[in-house]
């Protein structure tokens, strides 16, 4: 059981050294608050995966705490995320998280691993999408994956390592999120191919060729993608991996990535061979 000398929190996990709110060093001489009964239920660690504490604020219920690949949140209850913390338990040497969420009113936050990044103790707010990347040297020993359960989208494709995951100005809440940390397999980092969601990816025996297709087929692939993740208006960061799940390759992409993001009308800010930002046009409005 700890206690915030400041705030008078209270937190059940006995692991945990500073507050949410605050940040002051936890004390422990009072009696534990009831988290929900499914929380940490079976949450063991299987040899070989990296400890991944998950705390979220959820709406009507409070914070909660799960485990690495457990889904924190809830499906069809209504109930938005209002705030999220992410740290490795135990500490790994060398490997660290940073996040972001964007949050409805209020724009993109970013935090670090430990930090609250949300609304604070009596506050609330709608977080709409978000994103976790890795640093430290060993950064690119591991994958962290996540997806989201979004009210009026259902879950959400897996995303990876800093890709955007949700959707911004649309006022649709995430009510439910899954993290996965798990090591980069030796097959992955020859192949480019990510590892399964929760689990690492098992060593592929034939590695498919990309199929042929025109460049116009490229180019509409891509742009479709676009208008699905930029926002009118929207200033976006666009990883050229994730768009390999089109059936392209990363020199496809890089090669017509430029047509493609004029057909869908957004504007090139600046590009290299993986990655580009772009801003998409905002709607004009035709008045009568």
């Amino acid at each position: 059981m700890k206690r915030c000398p400041k705030c008078n929190s209270t937190f059940t996990n006995d692991s945990l050294k500073y507050c949410f709110d605050d940040g002051a060093t936890l004390t422990s001489d009072v009696p534990r608050f009831d988290r929900d009964a499914e929380t940490l239920k079976g949450a063991t660690l299987q040899p070989g995966t990296i400890g991944l504490e998950v705390v979220v604020q959820l709406e009507g219920k409070g914070r909660q705490i799960f485990r690495n690949d457990q889904f924190a949140g809830t499906r069809g209850e209504g109930r938005g995320l209002e705030g999220f913390q992410l740290r490795l338990d135990p500490p790994v040497e060398g490997l660290s998280l940073k996040y972001m969420a964007h949050l409805e009113g209020i724009g993109d936050k970013t935090a670090r691993e430990g930090e609250w990044l949300g609304a604070r103790k009596g506050e609330s707010c709608r977080l709409e999408g978000f994103s976790v990347e890795l640093t430290g040297p060993l950064a690119e020993s591991y994958n962290v994956s996540y997806m989201a359960h979004i009210r009026g989208l259902s879950d959400t494709a897996v995303f990876k390592n800093g890709d955007y995951c949700g959707t911004r100005k649309r006022g649709l809440r995430v009510e439910g999120v899954q993290v996965s940390l798990s090591p980069v397999s030796e097959a992955a980092r020859l192949t480019n191919d990510p590892p399964r969601f929760g689990a690492e990816a098992e060593t592929p025996k034939n590695v498919p060729t990309q199929p042929e297709m025109s460049p116009q087929d490229i180019i509409m692939e891509i742009a479709d993608h676009l208008r699905k993740t930029v926002s009118p208006g929207e200033q976006t960061l666009i990883r050229f991996e994730p768009l390999t799940g089109l059936r392209l390759s990363i020199t496809q992409i890089s090669e017509h990535f430029i047509a493609a993001a004029e057909r869908a009308d957004c504007e090139v800010i600046d590009k290299t061979g993986t990655r580009s930002t772009v801003r998409r046009q905002p709607t004009q409005l035709i008045r009568a």
